[in-house]
């Protein structure tokens, strides 16, 4: 019986003990525009690098509608372009990353 508690106990450590990896989140919010008397759809994409708790704005646009019954398909169009950005911005910053981690050729060579 001990045994089985010993083995749950490792299994849920090692779950809570995976790395973070980093993120995007996608916030979009329609209010009225009252200098022009429209709707402004306002779109944002932040990231969240690994092992962070802050979020960075990485991608910002308000687009304007003049009635509100056109705002969802505007907005629908916004988050798309939003989330294909967020995509691009995550693996680019991946790629960024593993090249970073690769070894540098002609460095250390230890010959036997």
């Amino acid at each position: 019986m001990n045994k089985i508690y010993l083995i749950l106990l490792f299994v849920s450590a090692a779950g809570f003990a995976q790395p973070r990896y980093a993120e995007i989140k996608t916030q979009q919010a329609i209010r009225p525009y009252y200098n022009k008397a429209s709707h402004e759809v306002a779109t944002t994409v932040l990231a969240r690098a690994a092992n962070s708790y802050e979020w960075v704005p990485v991608y910002q646009h308000d687009t304007i509608v003049k009635k509100f019954r056109n705002a969802s398909a505007a907005g629908q169009k916004e988050l798309e372009r939003a989330n294909a950005f967020g995509k691009k911005y995550l693996a680019d910053v991946a790629a960024a990353a593993k090249n970073k981690d690769l070894p540098v050729i002609d460095t250390e060579i230890h010959e036997r």
